[in-house]
């Protein structure tokens, strides 16, 4: 089993010991313009010390957030964990270490019931929006990939 594919399947046994119901689906998420971010900064670095500098510029990556109306925002790490069950979306902290991934505490829950679920592709990333009725959103990115269309066809079919 590929190192990728490990680090999935023992997230998604992490989810499905915390949560009542089926775990369809786990993928690991970035907060939107982060990948485009660490290249954006590796090119730079890698220009700088082309022209004999010592290699330290750096990029800003952009924050994220859980926005809730009349609620405090609730800031995402650079990487995060979504779970997917049949009526919920739920959002999580993570470590990853040689292939074992251990929660750290759930930043969200999205009901999936009339979730406005978009999913954009930009250069090498899906762009996703989530927009719940009860005024909750967040966005994030994932690499394109087989994991990120399941992830998409998933959250675009209606919960059931």
């Amino acid at each position: 089993m590929a190192l990728g594919d490990r680090y999935i399947a023992n997230a998604k046994k992490a989810v499905a010991a915390i949560v009542d119901e089926e775990v369809l689906n786990v993928s690991f998420a970035s907060r939107s313009g982060s990948m485009n971010a660490v290249l954006a900064g590796q090119v730079l670095r890698g220009a700088e010390v082309g022209l004999g500098g010592d290699g330290i510029t750096g990029v800003a990556v952009p924050r994220g957030a859980i926005e809730r109306e009349g609620a405090k925002k609730t800031r995402l790490p650079m990487n995060f964990i979504i779970a997917v069950t049949p009526k919920h979306i739920h959002v999580y902290k993570h470590k990853m270490l040689w292939g074992t991934v251990k929660l750290k505490g759930e930043l969200g829950v999205f009901e999936r019931e009339r979730l406005e679920v978009t999913v954009e592709t930009r250069g090498i990333t899906k762009q996703f929006s989530l927009v719940s009725p009860a005024g909750q959103q967040m966005r994030f990115e994932m690499a394109k990939h087989r994991v990120t269309t399941e992830l998409a066809d998933l959250l675009q079919t209606p919960a059931g």
